[in-house]
Order: C-alpha cells, then sequence, then structure tokens
C-alpha cells in the first residue's frame, strides 16, 4: 500500500493505492506519481499604510523573474471604521493613485500576488513605494492620577487630557473626539462624547 497525504490536510484526502493482486502482503506496488513540498501560488499583505491627505503614486519591484512567473499587486482602501475593500487587482506597473479618494479610504495596504505553477520558485519583492500627502497625526493621552478609579455606572467622570501633534503637518481647525466605554456588568460598549 501507498499513501500520499499532506500535512495538516482534511481527513480522509489522503490518496490510497493498493495493489489488485492477492495476496496483497506479498505483492510488490509500483506508482510514478509527482510530489511537490512547495506551494505555487502565495501573496503578502503589507501594514496599513497613512492616513493620507493625498494619495499619490505605487511603484514596486521585484527581482528573480522568471518566464513562467505571474506577478500582480492589489491595492485595498481602509474606511474610518475599519472596513477594507478591494479598490483595484491585477496591478503590474507602476499606478497614479489619485483617483482614489482620501476622505473614503484614509488608509490603504497593499498585497502582492505571486504565481509560478511550473518550476514553483517564486519571484522576489524588492522594494514597492506607495506615495502620498500626510495627513496631520495627534495621541491624545491622560495625565492624570494612574491610581485605580471606580464608577457606579451613570457616575460622572473627569479627568485630565493632553495632546500633542505628533506628524510634521499642522492640524487645520480643532478635533472632534470620539471614545467608547465598556461596561463589564453589561459586557458592551457605550459611546461617549468629549
Amino acid at each position: 500500500m501507498i499513501i500520499f497525504a499532506k500535512k495538516g490536510a482534511p481527513a480522509g484526502s489522503a490518496r490510497i493505492f493498493r495493489t489488485s493482486a492477492s495476496p496483497s502482503t506479498s505483492q510488490d506496488l509500483a506508482l510514478t506519481a509527482t510530489m511537490t513540498g512547495r506551494y505555487s501560488s502565495g501573496n503578502i499583505k503589507s501594514v496599513t499604510i497613512g492616513p493620507a491627505k493625498k494619495w499619490v503614486k505605487f511603484v514596486a519591484k521585484t527581482k528573480s523573474v522568471e518566464s513562467v512567473d505571474v506577478v500582480s499587486y492589489s491595492i485595498y482602501g481602509l474606511s474610518l471604521n475599519g472596513q477594507e475593500a478591494l479598490i483595484q487587482s491585477n496591478i503590474t506597473t507602476a499606478i497614479d493613485l489619485s483617483f482614489i479618494d482620501p476622505i473614503q479610504y484614509p488608509q490603504l495596504k497593499v498585497q502582492i500576488n505571486l504565481r509560478d505553477s511550473i518550476n514553483l520558485t517564486a519571484a522576489q519583492l524588492k522594494k514597492w513605494f506607495v506615495f502620498y500627502e500626510s495627513a496631520a497625526d495627534g495621541l491624545l493621552f491622560y495625565t492624570g492620577s494612574l491610581a485605580t478609579q471606580t464608577l457606579q455606572e451613570g457616575q460622572i467622570f473627569t479627568g485630565n487630557y493632553g495632546f500633542t501633534n505628533i506628524s510634521s503637518k499642522s492640524f487645520s481647525d480643532s478635533l472632534e473626539v470620539k471614545s467608547d466605554v465598556l461596561t463589564l456588568s453589561k459586557g458592551n460598549r457605550q459611546p461617549v462624547s468629549l
């Protein structure tokens, strides 16, 4: 008996080859087949890029590209609520990103898609760049007492906070702050206006 199986594959997916002659324990069994230990395709996704005031251009470069290699890129937009949406796929050259609305998608992710079904030797990502005009970015931090404070639900909390600009850009206007409070007794989040 010869068994072809892949580690981690679902139960029952192994291929089993048995001799048809009797007794099976006294027979020779030969099989010609191809076994591969590498994947024929894969992808790599970037970290979050932005926030941007204006999207400009995407440029990438690969190395060790063979004639049978298929390399493409996909651009994903991240909305303010964290939803990820595919904006464009099958990108093979540098692309102008000015068509992406930074209000709708203030952040992006880039994905490289690699395929080599023949040699199983994927092209190598050398570099990728997303050019954009950055938005002002700041950090709100608590400056009050670090002692544990216990409040009853509905009790008013007043705290001291500070803010610092952590970017090289200036803020054009005042900021609206939104916060969530997790109430353990109810196990849900409640919006709070600051």
